[in-house]
């Protein structure tokens, strides 16, 4: 039988060595700044380097969140991205959602496009499109932008969020 006394100098030993080997790396990484997008009114702007490029991406932005808890459950984000001539807006929705339907995407009263959802990821499910003429321009001129999708129920969900200030916002992302 070990005797109390070693069991409780080891246990300490261990703290100790864990709470050390824990400053250590805590020191290695490196400190990344807090990112503080510009705000055009409902709509924000960021622009960082993803780890492991050399190029600074640029995107607007929305998020709908839970009144309670802050959770996003739905992100709108519009880019510029290297392959295309034009902007593509990516929108993700929580896991759980019905697959085959895909989203639609409706500018106030206007045609609503249906648009497949390309990946699931941890962060939830996307669905993307690069954003033709006829979109965009009703996008800067709308009042709302509605989201429908699917649950795995089959019971359809209608996000409407505000259209506040997204041609600024568009205006300032131009490549």
């Amino acid at each position: 039988m070990v005797p109390t006394r070693v069991k409780i100098s080891t246990l300490l030993f261990s703290a100790l060595f864990a709470l050390l080997s824990g400053v250590a790396v805590a020191q290695e990484q490196p400190v990344q700044k807090k990112l503080v997008p510009e705000k055009y009114k409902d709509w924000s702007k960021l622009c960082e380097t993803p780890k492991g490029l050399d190029q600074e991406i640029c995107y607007i932005f929305q998020n709908i969140t839970v009144k309670d808890t802050g959770q996003v459950i739905m992100n709108i984000n519009i880019h510029y991205p290297e392959n295309l001539d034009k902007a593509a807006m990516v929108v993700t929705l929580p896991m759980g959602v019905a697959l085959v339907p895909g989203i639609r995407v409706q500018v106030d009263e206007g045609e609503a496009v249906g648009v497949p959802y390309s990946v699931c990821l941890n962060n939830g499910c996307r669905a993307g499109f690069p954003l033709e003429e006829k979109m965009l321009a009703a996008l800067k001129k709308g009042s709302k932008l509605n989201i429908t999708f699917a649950s795995l129920q089959g019971k359809g969900t209608k996000f409407t969020t505000s259209l506040s200030g997204f041609t600024s916002a568009v205006a300032a992302l131009k490549p």
